[in-house]
């Protein structure tokens, strides 16, 4: 697996691009594929946007921490692709990080080769928003999960792709 980082316009594609043999075409968009393209493709542009949309389909099977404002009540997260979850703290912080070991654990079982590109967006100001800060941790959670697998790690600033693991 190779993980490449970097602020938004910054060319982590075409950098991707440089480092492999692959093509456009062999990137999923992850604006708009689903977790079972993720499996097959050779790589994924935008994965910060896959996790947004994973967040949100989990906010809709299951109630995700601050959603309905109930206190003391458990919630649940489905695994990536399936409706079934497990019971987890009322803390953020243990239902990000049981979000970011199941996508990312996901993604290391099926396609372990994987060339993930996603935007760094955690830096800057925190969002007044409950869930975008949940966002936001949860894409982190899930990029240092596939940071700690990955043989290279990039992080690309200018077109310019440094090496930061490998």
């Amino acid at each position: 697996m190779i993980l490449i980082v970097g602020g938004a316009y910054q060319g982590k594609l075409d950098f991707a691009l440089s480092l492999t043999a692959y093509r456009k075409e062999d990137y999923a968009d992850g604006k708009s594929c689903s977790l079972e393209e993720l499996k097959e493709a050779r790589g994924v542009s935008d994965f910060h946007e896959f996790v947004r949309r994973e967040l949100e389909d989990a906010g809709k099977k299951r109630q995700i921490p601050g959603q309905d404002g109930i206190a003391g009540k458990k919630r649940q997260l489905p695994s990536p692709g399936s409706s079934s979850g497990e019971d987890l703290p009322e803390r953020e912080a243990d239902f990000t990080g049981a979000f970011a070991r199941r996508l990312a654990g996901a993604l290391i079982r099926e396609n372990p080769d994987l060339v993930i590109i996603a935007d760094e967006i955690g830096c800057g100001i925190i969002p007044m928003d409950e869930k975008e800060r949940i966002y936001r941790e949860c894409a982190g959670r899930v990029c240092t999960e596939l940071a700690a697998f990955s043989g290279k790690v990039y992080r690309v600033s200018c077109g310019i792709g440094v090496l930061i693991k490998g």
